[in-house]
């Protein structure tokens, strides 16, 4: 990989994308055998990105893959993923997402709305047409995704489709609030396994259109979404399970109190953990549902503070034990704190007079939390490391 070389800044450099000095390596990851870190890059400092591979062994980097057949670029996505890109702030294009299966060397390669695989030095297209929101599980087996307003999925027999939306409704996509004001912008979970996958169902007819006129372009086009304006009626979302085998769904009870479904994740040992946020966002309830029983949660922790909740993605969950992690305002800075699998709080991991920012890595087999914070100055943000047993 070349080195950036010193050159004069000029008023043509300053004005273009990525800025001076931008062009840098991003999305980061350990490949599962742990022998490779991958990541995108641009060798010509433009916006155009390949995957690269750092050999940890050798210390030797290379360029690893380039998009097959046509790159990503704003001309050739749909609508949702353009409004995806925006609101990730992407303006990268070539390669600009990939994802490995956690236990496997099998890695997803999404473009241009289709699908890619990559084992054993290959590249194969799985499927094309509007994919949005690729995931694929730990194994590596199994792939999912949503299309046409439902979720599918992709296994040895081919790609189907999983759920089947009501007219009017979505099954699978964040709807416009969660992705703008609660940082979540996916609306479906597989369970670790692959054999359930939880998945939002959002009915947006009964709110206004908005339209958006863009003038610049040529010809004029005019964009319209279903805009939640302050103080009306948000979206109405329910919550389903779908089973992979037999296709049969399952609606759990969220309860009649108006609020926002914040974020949800999988329990090692079943249970669907929900974080739900009351619409003044001054309360936050963390909602434990056991699929034997879908009409009835449990509540295992509860938040509140004024004025306002600052939602989080720091819940870790150990396998082995299902412990998880959890941070918190509650002292007047964001900490973490360590909870039994019932919610009972088991200790305080971190505390003082300086914020515990963001969670980045639970090391399950030694019990380390690795989180970035500052303690001497807000203009600095350091990694450090935690253990759960104090």
């Amino acid at each position: 990989m070349k080195t950036a070389e010193r050159s004069q800044l000029t008023p043509e450099l300053v004005a273009r994308y990525p800025r001076p000095g931008m062009a840098i390596p991003g999305r980061l990851r350990y490949t599962p055998d742990a022998k490779f870190i991958t990541y995108l890059f641009s060798e010509r400092g433009d916006l155009v990105r390949d995957l690269w591979r750092l050999d940890l062994a050798s210390g030797r980097t290379e360029h690893w893959l380039s998009a097959p057949g046509e790159a990503v670029t704003e001309e050739n996505i749909s609508l949702e993923e353009a409004l995806r890109r925006e609101r990730l702030r992407l303006r990268e294009t070539g390669i600009t997402e990939y994802f490995w299966a956690e236990k496997a060397n099998v890695m997803l390669l999404p473009l241009r709305g289709e699908l890619y695989r990559w084992t054993e030095g290959a590249v194969t297209r799985l499927t094309g047409g509007g994919v949005i929101d690729p995931k694929i599980t730990d194994d590596g087996r199994r792939v999912f995704f949503v299309r046409d307003g439902d979720v599918w999925t992709i296994d040895s027999d081919g790609d189907r489709r999983l759920t089947t939306h009501p007219p009017g409704t979505t099954n699978g996509l964040a709807e416009f609030v969660a992705q703008e004001e609660l940082d979540r912008l996916s609306g479906y979970w597989p369970s670790p396994k692959g054999d359930l996958v939880a998945f939002e169902q959002v009915d947006e007819s009964h709110i206004p259109i908005y339209p958006i006129v863009h003038q610049a372009k040529e010809p004029l086009q005019i964009e319209e979404h279903r805009y939640p304006f302050a103080g009306a009626e948000n979206a109405r979302v329910k919550l389903g399970v779908v089973s992979v085998a037999s296709g049969e769904t399952t609606f759990i009870d969220l309860g009649a109190d108006e609020g926002y479904l914040a974020r949800v994740d999988w329990h090692p040992d079943g249970r669907l953990l929900v974080q739900w946020l009351s619409r003044d966002w001054t309360r936050l309830e963390l909602r434990a549902f056991s699929l034997r029983s879908p009409m009835g949660a449990r509540t295992i922790l509860v938040e509140n503070l004024e004025p306002w909740i600052n939602l989080h993605h720091d819940l870790r969950i150990v396998e082995a034990t299902g412990e998880f992690t959890w941070s918190s305002e509650r002292s007047g800075f964001r900490h973490l704190y360590l909870y039994a699998a019932d919610g009972k709080l088991i200790r305080q991991l971190t505390s003082g007079d300086w914020p515990a920012e963001a969670t980045l890595a639970l090391d399950e087999k030694r019990r380390q939390l690795y989180f970035v914070g500052w303690r001497t100055s807000p203009l600095e943000r350091r990694l450090f490391r935690v253990s759960l047993d104090g």
